[in-house]
């Protein structure tokens, strides 16, 4: 498969006084239709490198290329879907006013097409604060979905979601880029979350953050929610990034 986002010896030191370094020398490279994962410890700068890809902040040293051109602004065709998904929605809009919100033509069909494909067709009157965590987050997913994109970025999208939502949004995602055909790239804190979703998972080393390594996913598709999570494959890659993340300094 051909390159589609290239990150290159991507480094980030915030301050000028006293700074602090928060990514050293990233290195990765992602494929069309790829679905990638970053783990990491805690604070090590995932979500920063995240940002740096999305163009919502500058690199110190290195640069990021999609189809071949540096990032230096949000480039066109990347929508980055953020952690707190009750701060991304309008809460004086509809469900279905959010999702037009993104659209690049107000077409009632494609609104009604996609609030369908996340399962909120009945939903389309409500407002946001009317709605459950998991729903919100269907909204803010079927949002980004209408801008069109050819990458998706994920910060932490399911963390402030119980467990069995979080199983249903991992369901949903997967089907839809399974049907969109989408670049993922998922920041996540959660190992289990990445083995279950990812074709590969980088490892991040703690701050100031290299790729340590770069895990290829022999868990077969389609992922089952439970039989997936019993597989020997999903099994063996847990333990081993387990181990790796809880080495000690």
């Amino acid at each position: 498969m051909a390159e589609l986002l290239e990150i290159e010896r991507v480094a980030k030191t915030f301050g000028a006084v006293e700074p602090v370094a928060a990514l050293r020398s990233v290195d990765l490279a992602v494929a069309k239709g790829e679905f990638v994962s970053i783990v990491g410890p805690s604070g090590c700068g995932k979500s920063t490198l995240l940002q740096i890809i999305a163009g919502l902040i500058p690199a110190s040293a290195g640069e990021v290329r999609l189809s071949g051109r540096v990032v230096r602004e949000p480039p066109e065709g990347v929508v980055y879907l953020f952690q707190q998904y009750s701060r991304s929605l309008f809460p004086w809009l509809t469900v279905a006013e959010n999702v037009r919100f993104g659209l690049r033509h107000s077409a009632q069909d494609r609104c009604r097409e996609l609030l369908q494909m996340v399962g909120l067709a009945d939903f389309s009157a409500r407002y946001p604060w009317e709605l459950s965590g998991g729903m919100q987050q269907r909204v803010s997913i079927a949002r980004a979905l209408a801008a069109e994109p050819s990458v998706l970025l994920l910060d932490e999208p399911f963390s402030s979601v119980d467990a069995l939502t979080r199983l249903e949004l991992h369901g949903l995602i997967l089907d839809l880029w399974g049907k969109t055909g989408l670049t993922i790239l998922l920041v996540t804190h959660d190992v289990e979350e990445a083995v279950y979703l990812s074709d590969r998972i980088a490892l991040l080393t703690r701050r100031p953050a290299e790729v340590a390594e770069v895990f290829a996913n022999a868990l077969p598709r389609p992922r089952r929610p439970v039989e997936s999570r019993e597989d020997a494959r999903f099994l063996a890659l847990r333990h081993e990034l387990l181990t790796r993340l809880l080495q000690p300094a």
